[in-house]
């Protein structure tokens, strides 16, 4: 009878691909662009939020101000 037998390690479909899944769903194509000339701020922004809720900060709150403060950062330099 024959069976079924798939490969040990699937290839394409790790964490990196779900998360750009994710991103282009809620900021779409344009968003996605965005993020990706602006690589570095936008670690460094998500660095900025995880020290804010280490130190007991709420991650709606933390968010807000730390995208306003990209944002005003990113228009200070074009």
């Amino acid at each position: 009878m024959p069976v079924f037998v798939s490969r040990r390690h699937q290839r394409g479909h790790s964490i990196g691909n779900v998360l750009g899944g994710l991103v282009r769903r809620f900021l779409g194509r344009r968003g996605l662009d965005f993020l990706k000339q602006n690589r570095g701020a936008a670690i460094s922004n998500l660095i900025h939020v995880a020290k804010d809720v280490s130190s007991g900060k709420k991650v709606k709150e933390s968010l807000k101000t730390r995208v306003l403060e990209g944002i005003k950062q990113s228009s200070s330099f074009s």
